[in-house]
């Protein structure tokens, strides 16, 4: 792997540095105007040309300029620039300066795949941020509390509530309820959650019952808002496209390394930070698979990283993945590259993981003292003076810059390098679309969006059923995918599907469920459902093969098998595999969910009935004497606080000779007498509050006998199949 020419001295030295040296992270720094989008530009150039997959964040609008890599004779550059003459004779000096040809350069720019992401917009090619919720790779207890953290604060943040981690409700419950999804290998979707909030599938929240701690009452506000991201039209784009999946984001199909925009520029602030915060946390997860690497891997560059990164206590959901990435990334050989024009604001302390940094001319003399501590730290690496280094940036110019890097022996001033892209933007939404046209082309059916529930806890709503395409799926440039990085993969069928049961005019909610049926030994498609499913439920898997994997070949009739007869067969045959027994409730008319509890199907029999005439006379009873304790709890207190001013002064009066004082005890101890008789009352009012809270849980509680077990057998109009494909599985 070749050093990335980043650009020259004054002298005419080339500066270049080694690819592995980018796994210690870079931070770009300079004021507007001083070059910093162009050094960027620069060294991602370099990093396409050594084959180095990059994910480019573009918090600002400009970074599709990268797209725009076009030889001195391509026609679109009239498009994109005004002086086309200009334009043609600034490529080729800068492709001189590389010492590259035309062709050579076309060679590069067809060795790579660039794409455009724009999630939340359907500009560029959408991503599917609230399709489902997926889990961290890693199963472990702290990975799964990072990830719920990240996930509800960016969640919260779209909905304009804040996500206290000691105080906040709704963070609490969120929290708790994608913890508890993920424990056990789900993968919610955000139709899941909404329901969820309604009737969480627990009944305490830490060491309080759910609801004393967020009655069902208040929990329909977060419900009926977490629902409107679905009902949205403006969030309808967020629910279609490509999972936000990191192996896509760096690898195309084909094995090329990708350049991938991810551009946020068109959303809000609050919309950004969720998307670049789940954009990092499954970039960590995708890491901490792939194990250790001496070499570069791959990298995440940010440009604009303010509001972002910011110093303690401030914490947005961005902050803690890029402190692990930062923290833990280089072992695995990914590098994390954050860029910023603005010096206030961030977390220096975190930046001192950072081993490489360019800082170009900065704004002002109170600039140049917020970074001096980070300038001091970062000095210590190769033993330059912060003193040294501010003498430096003082006399820098536009396009220069000061690389201090652990990996050279000293500091040193340099010119950026010419880029052979097109610098334009900030893009319109017309120009991002020009740019993502041939992409779309080419791209992957998009997913369909999740479907949208009403507000009440018991509503449903019919799911579309996915049209399968070819044999192999729902995404035929995917092909196969695989569970395993070696050994030896059995074939099986993929499938997952959406399930509805009836009983009389009573309706179950929908269920998903994902299997994955053994081919090895079947003779036919009729014989698939046969064989004993794996639940792959939230099992990631990967659209390559790996080098390691040996497969072992698909049974004969597979070959010639149509899309539409597999499905045929399978719609034909599947609902007689779903029979199950319900619970029926005859009084509400309610059934259970084939996975429902029968505690879980109390609660929401409960919840749909309401409280009986009896109940609510025991909850009125039960306030007036929760008030009267209250006053009398009060009235006690002060009757003490009293009585001992009394005594005190009468004290003070025996030894001062006043012959008041005796009257004043006196009137202490009568004052006791009656604090006995307020206490005694206090301690009856309790009691009676115990037991007529006892009597209310009674009649607030059901009798699960009173449910009917019935078998059920789904309709063929009641199943949807949402995915089929081919996959190859260890078991």
């Amino acid at each position: 792997m070749t050093d990335l020419l980043l650009g020259t001295t004054a002298s005419g030295e080339r500066v270049q540095l080694p690819p592995q040296g980018l796994t210690t992270h870079g931070f770009v720094l300079g004021m507007t105007g001083s070059g910093k989008t162009g050094l960027c530009v620069a060294l991602v150039e370099e990093l396409v040309r050594a084959k180095v997959p990059v994910i480019a964040v573009d918090t600002k609008g400009d970074l599709a300029t990268l797209l725009l890599a076009l030889s001195p004779e391509d026609p679109a550059l009239a498009t994109w620039t005004a002086d086309v003459a200009k334009e043609r004779a600034r490529i080729t000096a800068a492709l001189e300066a590389l010492g590259l040809t035309p062709a050579q350069w076309s060679a590069v720019r067809a060795s790579y795949e660039p794409r455009l992401y724009t999630p939340g917009a359907t500009t560029g090619l959408p991503v599917d941020l609230l399709g489902s919720l997926a889990p961290p790779t890693d199963p472990g207890a702290e990975a799964i509390a990072e990830a719920a953290d990240g996930a509800t604060r960016g969640l919260l943040g779209l909905l304009g509530i804040e996500a206290d981690p000691l105080t906040s409700h709704e963070y609490l419950l969120l929290v708790q309820l994608l913890t508890t999804a993920w424990t056990q290998g789900q993968t919610p979707t955000l139709v899941d959650l909404v329901r969820q909030v309604a009737a969480p599938p627990f009944t305490t929240v830490g060491a309080l019952p759910l609801e004393d701690f967020f009655p069902q009452k208040e929990r329909q506000a977060l419900m009926v808002r977490l629902n409107g991201l679905l009902a949205s039209p403006k969030f309808a784009a967020w629910r279609t496209g490509e999972p936000l999946d990191p192996q896509r984001l760096f690898l195309a199909a084909d094995g090329r390394p990708r350049l991938s925009v991810f551009s946020v520029a068109h959303l809000s602030d609050e919309e950004r930070l969720f998307a670049v915060a789940l954009l990092l946390e499954r970039v960590h997860g995708w890491m901490r698979r792939q194990g250790g690497a001496q070499g570069l891997r791959a990298v995440v560059l940010l440009d604009e990283i303010f509001g972002y990164f910011p110093p303690a206590p401030a914490n947005p959901p961005t902050k803690p993945p890029l402190l692990g990435l930062l923290k833990q990334a280089r072992a695995f050989g990914v590098s994390v590259v954050l860029a910023t024009q603005n010096p206030v604001d961030l977390d220096y302390r975190g930046l001192g993981n950072i081993g490489t940094w360019w800082v170009g001319r900065l704004q002002t003399e109170q600039d140049k003292a917020r970074i001096r501590d980070a300038l001091a730290s970062a000095a210590a690496w190769t033993g330059a003076s912060a003193a040294q280094l501010e003498q430096l940036i003082a006399t820098l110019e536009p396009r220069q810059f000061l690389l201090h890097s652990v990996h050279r022996p000293q500091p040193v001033v340099f010119r950026s390098r010419d880029t052979l892209s097109v610098l334009h933007g900030p893009f319109s939404a017309e120009e991002l679309r020009t740019l993502a046209a041939p992409m779309k082309a080419t791209a992957s059916a998009p997913v369909t969006p999740a479907p949208v529930v009403a507000a009440a806890p018991a509503a449903t709503s019919a799911t579309p059923t996915a049209n399968v395409t070819a044999p192999i799926g729902l995404e035929p440039e995917l092909g196969p995918v695989y569970e395993v990085d070696k050994g030896v993969a059995l074939p099986f069928l993929l499938l997952k599907f959406g399930v509805r049961y009836r009983l009389g005019a009573a309706v179950s909610e929908e269920t998903v469920h994902e299997l994955a049926f053994p081919l090895e030994s079947t003779l036919s498609a009729a014989e698939v459902l046969e064989g004993a499913p794996l639940s792959v439920r939230g099992v990631p898997f990967q659209g390559s093969k790996p080098d390691a994997v040996t497969l072992t070949p698909m049974p004969p009739w597979v070959a010639g098998l149509k899309a539409a007869k597999l499905q045929s067969v399978i719609k034909e045959r599947l609902p007689s595999k779903l029979e199950t027994k319900l619970l029926y409730d005859a009084a509400t008319k309610l059934i259970s969910g084939p996975t429902e509890t029968a505690d879980a199907f109390a609660t929401r029999v409960l919840e749909k009935q309401g409280l009986s005439k009896e109940a609510q006379k025991l909850m009125r009873q039960l306030e007036k004497k929760r008030v009267d304790a209250a006053q009398a709890e009060k009235e006690l207190s002060t009757r003490k606080a009293e009585k001992w001013l009394q005594v005190g002064a009468g004290v003070l009066g025996i030894f001062g000779g006043r012959r008041s004082s005796l009257s004043g005890v006196g009137r202490a101890l009568s004052s006791q007498r009656y604090e006995g008789g307020a206490e005694a009352r206090l301690e009856d009012l309790k009691l009676e509050i115990q037991q007529l809270e006892h009597q209310l849980a009674g009649l607030k509680e059901i009798d699960p006998r009173r449910f009917e077990e019935q078998l059920a057998v789904p309709r063929a109009g009641d199943v949807s199949i949402l995915r089929l494909c081919y996959a190859y599985i260890v078991p």
